[in-house]
C-alpha cells in the first residue's frame, strides 16, 4: 500500500513539474533544485564574465538584444535580464525583433517576443520586414545585414548577438567548404567587434537549452531550422556536424561530449595565431613597400620573394581598400598575375567583370 501511495505521489508530482506557477512558487519559497540553480548560475556568471572582459562593457551602458524568439537568442534575454543590474549603474536593455514577413508562423513570433519582453519589464522594438513580392531579401547574408542595419539605428553601445559554440563549428566547416586562406578559415566569430557582442560562444546549445528548462521557459521553434535542404548551413548543420561530431568522439582517449567544438575552437585558436603573426608581417612589409607616390599602391619587386601566404595577406588588404571583396581563388589569380606580370588578367576593366560587380566610378 505505501509502495502504491508512492507511486500515485511520484506521478502528481511528475504532472507538475513543468507548470510555470508551480515552479515560480517552489523558487520564490527556495525550492528549485541545486542541479538548475547550477545550470543558471553557469550560464549567467559566464554571460556576465563575457560581457566586462571580453566585450568591454561599462556600468550604464546601453545593450540592444537581437530577439528571435528561438531557444538561443531568449536564453539570451533571459541571461542579460538576470545580470544587468550587477553594474552600477545597470545596463540598459531594449530588445528589437525582426519580422520578415516571409513565414505564416512571423507574427506568432513577435507576439511571443513582445509578451515576454513584458513579463520581463524590457522595452521591445518590432522592426517589420519588405513583404513578399515588394523587395526581396535574395540571401540569408542580405537579411543579415538589414537586421544590423536596424540594430544599428538604435545607437545603443551595444548590439548583443545569441551566437554560440555550436554556431562556431557551422561556421568553420561552411568556410572550410566554400574556400578560405588557412588564416580565416577556423577563425570563427569574436566575441566583441565593435559595435556587436557575442556573450554566449563560450556554450553549446545544449547548454542554452538546460539553462532555459531549468527555469521552465519556453521558445519558438523555426521549422524551416530542421530542412536540410533549404540553407546550406542546416544541411552542415543537421548532415555534416552530428557525423564529424561521431567520429571525433570516437578518438581514444577523448572525451566524447563536446569533442568536435573543443577539435574546432583548437584549431580556431591557431588560426588565429596565424592571422595576428600575418597581421603583424603585413604591416611592416606594407610600410616599406609603399608607392612613394600612391598611398594605397603597393611596390611588387621582387614579389616573388615575399611569402605567398604573406602576399595574399598584403592583396587582401589592397582589394578591401578599394571597397571591393576577393575569395582565396581570387587571390590565387591576382598573385599568380603578378608573378607572371599579367597585365591583361590585372585590368581594372577585366577583374571588374571577373568579379561581376560594378566598376566603381
Amino acid at each position: 500500500a505505501f509502495a502504491r501511495k508512492k507511486m500515485r505521489m511520484g506521478r502528481v508530482l511528475l504532472s507538475f513539474r513543468r507548470s510555470p506557477l508551480l515552479l515560480c512558487l517552489l523558487r520564490s519559497e527556495g525550492f528549485a533544485t541545486g542541479a538548475s540553480r547550477r545550470i543558471e548560475a553557469r550560464v549567467e556568471s559566464g554571460v556576465e564574465w563575457s560581457l566586462r572582459h571580453e566585450c568591454r562593457v561599462k556600468s550604464g551602458d546601453s545593450m540592444v538584444a537581437m530577439v528571435s524568439g528561438g531557444s538561443d537568442s531568449v536564453a539570451l534575454l533571459h541571461a542579460l535580464c538576470a545580470v544587468r543590474r550587477r553594474w552600477e549603474p545597470p545596463l540598459a536593455l531594449e530588445v528589437v525583433h525582426f519580422d520578415h514577413g516571409l513565414r505564416r508562423e512571423s507574427k506568432g513570433d513577435a507576439r511571443f517576443v513582445e509578451a515576454l519582453c513584458e513579463r520581463l519589464g524590457v522595452e521591445c522594438l518590432v522592426e517589420t520586414g519588405p513583404p513578399p513580392g515588394s523587395v526581396v531579401l535574395p540571401t540569408q547574408a542580405t537579411a543579415r545585414r538589414w537586421r544590423r542595419g536596424r540594430a544599428l539605428a538604435r545607437n545603443a553601445s551595444v548590439v548583443v548577438l545569441a551566437h554560440h559554440a555550436d554556431d562556431q563549428v557551422e561556421t568553420a566547416l561552411l568556410r572550410l567548404a566554400r574556400g578560405a586562406r588557412l588564416s580565416k578559415v577556423f577563425a570563427g566569430m569574436r566575441p566583441y567587434a565593435k559595435p556587436f557582442a557575442r556573450p554566449l560562444l563560450s556554450f553549446a546549445k545544449a547548454d542554452l537549452v538546460a539553462y532555459l528548462e531549468a527555469m521552465n521557459e519556453t521558445w519558438r521553434e523555426d521549422a524551416s531550422n530542421e530542412d536540410p535542404s533549404k540553407y546550406a548551413r542546416n544541411f552542415v548543420r543537421l548532415e555534416i556536424v552530428p557525423r564529424l561530431a561521431d567520429l571525433a568522439a570516437r578518438t581514444k582517449g577523448t572525451d566524447q561530449d563536446g569533442a568536435l567544438r573543443r577539435r574546432v575552437a583548437a584549431l580556431a585558436r591557431q588560426s588565429e595565431a596565424l592571422d595576428r603573426w600575418l597581421g603583424t608581417c603585413a604591416d611592416d612589409l606594407q610600410a616599406t613597400r609603399k608607392k612613394k607616390d600612391h598611398d594605397e599602391g603597393l611596390d611588387v619587386d621582387g614579389w616573388a620573394d615575399v611569402p605567398e601566404p604573406l602576399r595574399h595577406e598584403l592583396l587582401s588588404r589592397l582589394v578591401c581598400a578599394a571597397g571591393g571583396t576577393a575569395s582565396f581563388s581570387h587571390l590565387v589569380d591576382l598573385d599568380d598575375a603578378l608573378l607572371r606580370d599579367d597585365d591583361d588578367l590585372l585590368d581594372d576593366d577585366d577583374y571588374d567583370k571577373r568579379r561581376r560587380r560594378p566598376k566603381k566610378n
